[in-house]
């Protein structure tokens, strides 16, 4: 998901990518940040939904070895 985030940036923005890494993302997302604040909250909400997913299935994934190892031993 956070991939797939980081290539719609530049369409949310309505920029492209300046692939010498110019500033232009960046002057974008001042203005959007200005002018549309909720959707930068939306992303940044979005983000934080992504990382806490991948803390939970992590540990999900810890506890589940854990489970088999001790059915198994």
């Amino acid at each position: 998901m956070c991939r797939e985030m980081k290539r719609m940036v530049p369409e949310i923005l309505e920029v492209e990518v300046d692939p010498k890494g110019g500033p232009e993302i960046v002057e974008a997302a001042m203005k959007v940040y200005a002018k549309k604040e909720s959707v930068v909250e939306v992303l940044q909400a979005m983000q934080g939904i992504d990382a806490a997913m991948k803390r939970f299935f992590f540990s999900y994934k810890q506890v589940v070895a854990a489970v088999m190892e001790e059915c198994g031993g």
